[in-house]
């Protein structure tokens, strides 16, 4: 099928086909099973916060030969960023919570 084709009927977003050809896949402009699969893979790093960079990367490195330390590297590099995000929103949630607290101390003691 065409890339339009599978736009349309899998909701890829233009600005992720673009990059995938960008990446050098679909040259010819159809795509397969095997494209589609990358594809979906694609959305799935951009949906995790990587950068376009960091996806490339990583869709160039499991081309290679499979899954490697560097594809390892950039997961937990990302896992780590939503682990200290996870972290500051934790803290966040202490500081309202606390802040709630004062609040409803202060009306019941009036």
């Amino acid at each position: 099928m065409t890339l339009a084709e599978a736009a349309g009927r899998y909701s890829i977003p233009p600005d992720i086909l673009q990059e995938y050809r960008s990446l050098g896949f679909a040259p010819g402009g159809t795509v397969d099973d095997t494209d589609l699969e990358r594809l979906g893979t694609l959305i799935a790093l951009h949906d995790l916060g990587l950068t376009a960079e960091e996806a490339g990367k990583y869709l160039r490195l499991t081309e290679a030969g499979g899954c490697c330390s560097e594809c390892l590297r950039i997961l937990d590099r990302r896992r780590a960023e939503c682990l200290d995000d996870i972290h500051r929103c934790e803290s966040q949630l202490s500081r309202l919570d606390y802040l709630r607290h004062e609040l409803r101390r202060g009306q019941d003691g009036k």
